[in-house]
């Protein structure tokens, strides 16, 4: 910069805005010059690869009349110094700018919403993010959950001129806020993008949690963790069970008002009823959900589960719960024509003894080492007794019972006829 004036404080603009001004030789950036002697060198560094007019102003104080503005165009080409940086940008609400060395991007995105699909938009860039049309490298596209859904990497994420769209490329299926993409390639710097907030869609789905699982949003069944056992009689404790209302991605829909209902298998289990069945987005039932009935013991037996279901909503049968007898607390017999009735609350069994004749053997008479819901125990093994006080001519197969794994059985011949006759197992 020179002038026939003599000493000038002079600065100098860029129509582009990402440039600096440094001395000669030097790195520390300065907003303006004082020339000494009519001229001056002052480094000017452009970052955005562009047309770039420069702007040499006179900015001398002291109510000197300022000279004449002289301007310099210059074409300003790619950097290729490394590193090689890839950009990727969440396509239309931010867009590529050139030379700006922090972020190279502009733009706000909005709240997504799980399951809609987001376009997205690979650069290949400088290190000052100005797209370089002959760096065309294969890129992987990549989230922070496993379950999102991206392009597979392959022919079909190369590059093309230093960029690539992938329309509706990015399904965000989590829900959460500070969401991001992040795109990957040999030789270059990764990028990832901004945080993005994810929010739930709306709630389609009556959700159950049981004793020991976690909710998964995203994932195909919604849920992980190992099913604690349960205790036949015993309400579920903490961390009980849990019931949420959800999207099709199992994303908890926290403002959906729902009134939700349980079945089970188990035809004996205690469920939360009235008022409890009411809820805003979730709700945890504790102590409020029994199951009477073990599914470990003598056939046959099968593992507990409880379905919930809940108006206008999909319903959801949680993962089976293995349901332990409760302490021995007596012997139950079944006589032929009786059935037991496991975790009923009352008698334990149903149905009729068959009429016998006097003198004919009666069998099988079964014995079993049951809890308070008739339930077997079969971790006892013990010796029974047994007494008749209807018939004291009574035989039995056996003196006593040798009872294994909670069972035994034994056969009976009444002598007396015309009247009901029973036996008793101590």
């Amino acid at each position: 910069v020179s002038t026939i004036n003599g000493d000038r404080t002079v600065t100098i603009t860029s129509t582009n805005a990402y440039y600096s001004l440094t001395l000669p030789g030097l790195t520390t950036k300065i907003a303006s010059r004082t020339m000494s002697g009519g001229s001056t060198t002052i480094g000017v560094t452009v970052y955005a690869a562009t047309m770039q007019v420069l702007t040499v102003t006179d900015i001398t104080a002291g109510g000197v009349t300022a000279l004449v503005a002289d301007t310099l165009g210059i074409g300003v080409n790619p950097s290729q110094a490394n590193p090689r940086k890839l950009l990727v940008l969440m396509s239309p609400s931010e867009t590529i700018v050139p030379g700006e060395q922090t972020a190279g991007k502009t733009g706000v995105v909005g709240n997504i919403t799980a399951g809609a699909a987001q376009d997205v938009v690979v650069y290949a860039c400088d290190p000052y993010f100005n797209r370089i049309g002959t760096y065309n490298p294969q890129v992987a596209i990549t989230t922070d959950n496993q379950f999102d859904l991206v392009p597979a990497s392959g022919p079909g994420t190369v590059l093309t001129s230093g960029m690539r769209l992938f329309p509706a490329g990015v399904t965000f299926k989590a829900s959460g806020s500070g969401r991001k993409v992040t795109v990957t390639a040999t030789g270059y710097a990764s990028s990832t993008g901004t945080g993005v907030t994810v929010v739930p869609d709306t709630a389609k789905i009556a959700h159950i949690l049981m004793p020991g699982e976690t909710n998964v949003p995203g994932s195909a069944t919604g849920r992980t963790g190992t099913v604690a056992d349960q205790t036949a009689g015993i309400a579920i404790p903490n961390p009980g069970v849990t019931v949420m209302a959800v999207d099709q991605f199992w994303n908890l829909v926290s403002t959906a008002a729902v009134t939700v209902d349980f079945t089970s298998n188990d035809i004996y289990a205690v469920k939360p009823a009235g008022a409890a069945l009411t809820f805003t987005g979730s709700k945890v039932y504790t102590d409020a959900i029994t199951f009477r009935t073990a599914s470990a013991g003598v056939a046959p037996i099968a593992d507990k589960w409880l379905k919930v279901t809940a108006a206008g909503l999909s319903s959801d049968t949680g993962t089976v719960v293995r349901v332990m007898p409760n302490t021995p607390a007596k012997l139950q017999v079944l006589l032929p024509g009786e059935t037991a009735l496991r975790g009923d609350p009352n008698t334990g069994k149903t149905g009729s003894p068959a009429v016998n004749m006097a003198g004919n053997v009666y069998q099988p008479v079964n014995v079993y080492v049951v809890d308070d819901l008739w339930n077997v125990v079969t971790t006892v093994n013990m010796n029974v007794d047994w007494t008749s006080v209807t018939d004291p001519y009574v035989a039995y197969g056996a003196a006593q019972t040798a009872m294994v794994n909670g069972a035994g059985n034994n056969s009976v011949t009444f002598k007396r006829g015309n009247q009901s006759n029973s036996v008793t197992a101590t």
